[in-house]
C-alpha cells in the first residue's frame, strides 16, 4: 500500500493537468501568471494522514541521504523503520567524532588541536571535550557503546559519573538508550540529598536511644571527673613519696660520711 503523502508535482506538469481536465489550451499571455500560480501550489506541502501499514524488511541504507538519493518508501512502516535508524546512528557518529577527537590531540603538533576545534569545527571546546570525553570512556569499557543514548550531553553526564554512582545506576537500570538527561541528573542529586523522612516508629525509637545516650554521657563526665580527682590524689602521693625519698637518701650519705 503506498503513502498517502506524495510529492508535489512540478509546474508545468501542474499547467499541464490543469488544461487537460478544462479541455482548454492555456493563452499565451497567461501562462507566466499560471507558472507562478501553480509553482506557489508546489510549494505548500499536502498534508494527509498516513495509514498504519505492516511493512517489509527494512532495505540497507544508502551511503548518502541527502536530497535526491533518499530512498523511496512505498510503506509507512518502511519509513518509520529508516527513522529509528538513523536515529540509534546518532549515537555512534558523536562517539566516532570522539574518537577522531583523541586520534587528532595525541597526533597534533602542540597547540594545533585547538586551533582546529577553534577554526575548522563547527562546535566548540565544551562539546568537544564532552565527545573525547565520551570516546575515552567507551575505550575503557567503562560503559558499553550500545547501551549511550542517543543525545551526548546525556551520555557525558553518565560517562562522567564516579565508578561506584556507575554501578548504582547500572543496578537500578539506568544505562540505557533511552535514558534521558533529567533522570541522570535526578539520580545525581538524590545521591547529594540523603533521604531524611522518618516513620513514627522509627521516630519513637530514636527518642529512646537519645535518652540513652544521654545517659550514658553523663556517667562518663562523672567519672571523668573522679578520675581527675583520683589523678590529682595520687599525684600528690607521688610528690610526697619523692620528696620522703630524697630525705632518705640524703640522711644515708651523711651517715655513711660519718663512719669513714
Amino acid at each position: 500500500m503506498a503513502l498517502a503523502k506524495q510529492f508535489p508535482k512540478q509546474p508545468r506538469q501542474l499547467i499541464e493537468d490543469a488544461a487537460t481536465e478544462s479541455k482548454v489550451e492555456a493563452a499565451p499571455e497567461n501562462t507566466q501568471a499560471i507558472l507562478q500560480h501553480h509553482e506557489q501550489r508546489a510549494q505548500e506541502p499536502e498534508v494527509r494522514p498516513l495509514p498504519t501499514i505492516v511493512s517489509s524488511a527494512v532495505t540497507n541504507l544508502p551511503a548518502n541521504l541527502s536530497g535526491d538519493t533518499l530512498p523511496k518508501f512505498s510503506t509507512v512502516q518502511e519509513c518509520a523503520d529508516q527513522i529509528k535508524v538513523l536515529w540509534s546512528q546518532a549515537q555512534h557518529c558523536f562517539v566516532n567524532i570522539g574518537r577522531h577527537l583523541l586520534d587528532a590531540k595525541e597526533r597534533l603538533p602542540h597547540g594545533e588541536y585547538e586551533l582546529m576545534i577553534e577554526n575548522d569545527l563547527p562546535f566548540g571546546k565544551s562539546v568537544a571535550h564532552a565527545l573525547s570525553t565520551i570516546a575515552k570512556a567507551v575505550i575503557a569499557k567503562k560503559v558499553e557503546e550500545s547501551l549511550l543514548p542517543t543525545d551526548y550531553t546525556t551520555s557525558y553526564h553518565i560517562v562522567t559519573l564516579p565508578d561506584d554512582e556507575l554501578k548504582l545506576a547500572k543496578e537500578r537500570d539506568l544505562i540505557s538508550p533511552k535514558t534521558t538527561r533529567k533522570e541522570i541528573l535526578e539520580f545525581r542529586k538524590s545521591l547529594k540529598q540523603p533521604d531524611t523522612k522518618v516513620a513514627p516508629a522509627d521516630m519513637k525509637s530514636l527518642r529512646k536511644n537519645k535518652v540513652k545516650l544521654k545517659n550514658q554521657l553523663t556517667r562518663l563526665e562523672e567519672q571523668k571527673s573522679q578520675l581527675e580527682q583520683d589523678e590529682a590524689r595520687l599525684r600528690a602521693e607521688l610528690v610526697d613519696v619523692e620528696k620522703k625519698l630524697l630525705a632518705a637518701e640524703e640522711a644515708q650519705r651523711q651517715a655513711l660520711a660519718e663512719l669513714a
